[in-house]
């Protein structure tokens, strides 16, 4: 089975947590990319290109590897500059139309917002998350994505929840 999956959501939302947890139980994934550039680009256009140049390498290289968890994708990047009010370049566009994935899940904002240094200067409080959630769902369903909302659950309830979504769609 080829199936490309993507997991989303707000920073703090328990991505990169779900996608630890997959990887500890043999399933193949990617690693959240954004980090990687995160505290190296001082100019928001090339911080956003060199994720988005990213992201469409790992799709590349886990194309055809069978069931793969992507910790966010290409419609990521279209979503933050919405939530920051930006203008999205055609370039995203086209990529966000090539670099599809065949099911979407979106995780709620948490319940509580813990002050975290790596998120703080993108979500200050729960309703930045709250919007920056509301923004990815809009982007999501405007590529023709049907997202599955996973509520705030603990980590074991939302994976079993998750791969028996993937069962069913199989």
């Amino acid at each position: 089975m080829h199936m490309k999956v993507l997991i989303t959501g707000p920073c703090g939302s328990g991505k990169t947590t779900i996608i630890t947890e997959l990887t500890k139980k043999g399933y193949k994934t990617s690693a959240a990319l954004e980090k990687e550039f995160w505290f190296e680009k001082d100019e928001v256009e090339s911080f956003e290109h060199g994720i988005m140049n990213n992201r469409i390498k790992v799709y590349k290289e886990l194309q055809g590897k069978g069931l793969v968890f992507f910790d966010r994708g290409v419609v990521d990047p279209i979503a933050y500059r919405k939530y920051e009010g930006n203008e999205i370049p055609s370039e995203f566009d086209e990529i966000a139309k090539k670099y599809l994935y065949d099911l979407v899940f979106v995780l709620k904002p948490l319940d509580t917002h813990e002050p975290n240094p790596e998120h703080d200067h993108l979500i200050k409080t729960p309703e930045d998350a709250q919007r920056w959630f509301d923004h990815i769902l809009e982007t999501l369903n405007e590529y023709g994505y049907a997202p599955i909302i996973i509520d705030n659950l603990p980590v074991e309830e939302r994976i079993e929840f998750i791969l028996d979504q993937v069962k069913k769609s199989t």
